[in-house]
């Protein structure tokens, strides 16, 4: 137990002493900005000693299913023996853990990247997560402390300035998280039962950011292309559940033949998506993509594009329950487009939300589900474009089911960016006090 806090935010040119020169006798130690530096240098180098291990592991190590992948141990221990995948997913779920305390969001970057590499490695030898214990979980549990340090994206100082938002540490911190979990959600999906769901939770601490909504979830839900294309896919949670939904309840009709590298689905987005899945490793030696397809949802505590709020890109849009809602096979998310009325979402809010806007709209609907978008620019706009849009979704909410939002889309959100849905909150309208004429009489009449 360290203080890392108290050296940044203190200003040597205040008149205050140092933190240093009046330590507490029994408080945290307070940590020199020196001593940070000293300690960030060792947790990068840890995690790319550990990027090298992940690299130099070779197939059989990775595969779970071979007994010899465990750890070398005497043969009196009596306990159980991790595996490598074990070990490190292990390894990943502590250092996320402590490394938050020296409150550097490179770290967590750098981390995830770790992660991601492991996920890819694991997928390229078709290694089973699942037949290594706590590992899937270890490592969501990594994913949740990471989102937890995630924070708005502000401008480094006031004036006109042009900063790269790719390139902000927040944003690429976002990036990493939802890549993270898409490949997680891979790897769960590659030997998972078709039509029977897999759920991780993990929760999220308090660490000086937006209050999460409940625990980070991710569910996973396989089924074969032909039932996708005849019979769609469909869930729906427990009505009788008064926390977070861990998905919103989704009925997806059948999209019908995909064609040739998924034509039919992507719409517009084909030429595109089709040299995506060309790039495609799937987890089976003669699996080929759009076999097996996982319907991949996540239930976020906290918005995942937590930096777009910030002044630096400065989206004002209000946001409440997001979701990832997401096909995904061999690695790849699918584009599903142009398919009118084809995905319907129903969003369930928190009382509290709906008490609040029970007064003061008259005929204006108080909620819109809207995704996120972050495509480039259009024509000769340079920048990207990054905003909550209503584009393909059509709303259906009711006053005498005011806690339900319903959506009916042409299409999943977008996959660039983490397909992430959710509910916007609309302001208010302004209520205007239409006053009565003043009356026509004056002293000067009589």
């Amino acid at each position: 137990q360290y203080d890392f806090q108290t050296m940044l935010d203190w200003d040597p040119s205040s008149p205050e002493p140092s933190p240093l020169l009046q330590q507490p006798i029994y408080g945290l130690p307070v940590v020199s900005l020196q001593l940070r530096k000293r300690v960030l240098t060792y947790v990068l180098e840890l995690i790319s000693v550990l990027s090298d291990i992940v690299s130099s592991l070779d197939a059989q190590s990775l595969d779970a299913g071979h007994d010899d992948r465990q750890l070398q141990q005497e043969s009196s221990s009596l306990t159980t023996t991790p595996t490598h995948t074990g070990a490190l997913a292990a390894a990943f779920m502590q250092l996320a853990k402590h490394a938050a305390a020296v409150l550097e969001p490179e770290v967590h970057v750098g981390l995830g990247q770790l992660v991601a590499h492991f996920l890819v490695r694991l997928r390229v030898v078709g290694g089973d997560i699942t037949k290594s214990g706590n590992a899937a979980q270890d490592i969501f549990a990594a994913l949740a402390l990471m989102t937890a340090s995630m924070r708005k994206a502000n401008n480094p100082r006031g004036g006109v300035i042009r900063v790269s938002i790719a390139e902000n540490v927040q944003a690429r911190l976002s990036a990493t998280i939802t890549n993270c979990i898409g490949l997680l959600a891979d790897a769960l999906a590659a030997f998972a039962p078709t039509d029977v769901p897999v759920q991780l939770s993990a929760e999220l601490p308090r660490s000086g950011g937006p209050s999460p909504d409940g625990p980070l979830m991710l569910t996973v839900l396989v089924r074969s292309a032909m039932d996708l294309s005849n019979g769609g896919a469909s869930m729906s949670p427990s009505l009788q559940d008064i926390t977070r939904w861990p998905y919103p309840r989704l009925e997806i009709s059948g999209l019908g033949a995909p064609g040739f590298l998924g034509r039919n689905w992507a719409g517009p987005s084909a030429t595109t998506a089709a040299e995506q899945y060309r790039q495609a490793k799937c987890f089976g030696p003669k699996e080929t993509i759009l076999e097996r397809i996982a319907l991949v949802t996540v239930a976020w505590p906290v918005s995942p594009v937590l930096y777009s709020s910030g002044t630096l890109v400065g989206v004002g849009t209000n946001i409440t329950v997001p979701y990832s809602v997401q096909l995904r096979s061999c690695g790849a998310p699918l584009v599903v487009e142009g398919l009118p009325g084809r995905v319907q979402l129903t969003f369930r809010l928190d009382p509290a939300v709906v008490r609040e806007r029970r007064w003061g709209y008259i005929t204006t609907v108080p909620y819109r589900v809207t995704w996120w978008e972050d495509i480039h620019g259009v024509g000769k706009q340079v920048e990207r474009i990054r905003r909550w849009t209503t584009h393909g979704c059509a709303t259906l909410w009711q006053r005498d089911k005011e806690d339900a939002v319903t959506a009916r889309c042409d299409q999943l959100p977008g996959a660039t960016a983490g397909s992430v849905i959710a509910v916007e909150l609309v302001p208010r309208p302004a209520y205007i006090v239409a006053l009565p004429p003043p009356a026509n009489k004056s002293i000067h009449n009589i």
